[in-house]
């Protein structure tokens, strides 16, 4: 016996117009879908009606549900979506169930794809929802061959470099998952204070290999000049131990070990190598100190966060701390 459905949908394409409310016979629809589906492919906003009424409709015809949606990804398998960039998740996802509909579109700065996947499992039927917000980055390479992107104040580890011994730069950030994972020859890594141990920890493993592993608190280089030290010499010091210029707008050197500190306020800088071995529970910065306006080369090294408690930067005068 012929299936029929009532087929609602109003999107003319080209020569094609599937305007009309009529019965349709399931192999006169499938035969218009496989038609259309590649010019649909090229228009984002088509492909969303398209798929928009085919929800509305198809969806009170559970029977004939699959068989449409597989003939739309059957047509649109391997047909590349304009504007789209990057990895191919609907490839990838189809061992998994049909792709139903697939969008690519810019959504608060952010590249995002949306999948619909929908198929019967063990006697239901089960529809998947996909999002992938994708990030994109401009690449580098050193001269050793690591490579890197470039994100926000620094860069993120991609592929570290075939080499016996390697030290990560110091403004690395993040490390790519995998970054490890063509190094037969690394044996030593140097990894600075400003990676993270869950971020070490994640790429090691998936690397698959055991090497040495030096984990640094503080800089690589923690060595004042001598311009630095005489300045620290001839400074101001306060009752715990933290030193200052003489017109104590800058901090130069933090006492080794503190529970709470308040920089005062009217501090407007802090030397890059102030707290380098100073560990503390609770900093306080005021916002005479700002940072944000710094350059990232000048940003003091509090150290790994393994280490250290917490930093509190102050937008306003810390006599309004109860408004906060």
């Amino acid at each position: 016996m012929e299936k029929s459905l009532q087929f609602v949908v109003n999107v003319p394409i080209g020569d094609v117009d599937l305007g009309e409310s009529r019965d349709s016979s399931f192999e006169d629809v499938k035969e218009k879908i496989c038609q259309t589906v590649k010019a649909i492919s090229k228009s984002k906003e088509l492909r969303e009606e398209y798929a928009k009424c085919f929800c509305e409709e198809l969806g009170k015809h559970a029977d004939l549900y699959a068989n449409i949606y597989k003939a739309i990804d059957k047509g649109m398998r391997n047909v590349k979506i304009k504007g789209m960039k990057g990895l191919n998740y609907k490839q990838m996802l189809e061992d998994r169930m049909p792709v139903t509909f697939d969008s690519v579109g810019i959504e608060e700065g952010e590249e995002v794809e949306r999948m619909w996947l929908a198929d019967f499992v063990d006697g239901k039927w089960v529809e998947d929802y996909v999002v992938v917000r994708r990030d994109s980055y401009d690449i580098e390479k050193d001269d050793d061959g690591a490579v890197f992107a470039l994100i926000l104040n620094g860069r993120m580890l991609v592929k570290a470099p075939n080499l016996k011994y390697y030290r990560i730069p110091e403004d690395v950030y993040r490390i790519a998952d995998h970054a490890f994972k063509d190094c037969p020859n690394l044996e030593e890594l140097d990894v600075p204070y400003t990676v993270n141990d869950y971020e070490i920890g994640k790429a090691l493993k998936l690397g698959g290999r055991q090497f040495k592993i030096h984990l640094w608190n503080w800089s690589y280089d923690g060595t004042r000049s001598e311009e630095l030290e005489k300045e620290i010499a001839e400074g101001w010091t306060d009752d715990q131990g933290f030193v200052y210029s003489k017109d104590r707008k800058r901090l130069l050197k933090a006492a080794p070990k503190i529970k709470e500190y308040w920089i005062p306020e009217g501090v407007e800088k802090i030397d890059r190598l102030a707290f380098h071995h100073c560990i503390f529970e609770d900093l306080h910065i005021p916002y005479t100190c700002k940072m944000d306006d710094w350059p990232v080369e000048e940003w003091p090294v509090f150290g790994n966060e393994r280490i250290q408690g917490n930093i509190w930067p102050w937008e306003k005068p810390y006599s309004e701390k109860d408004g906060l």
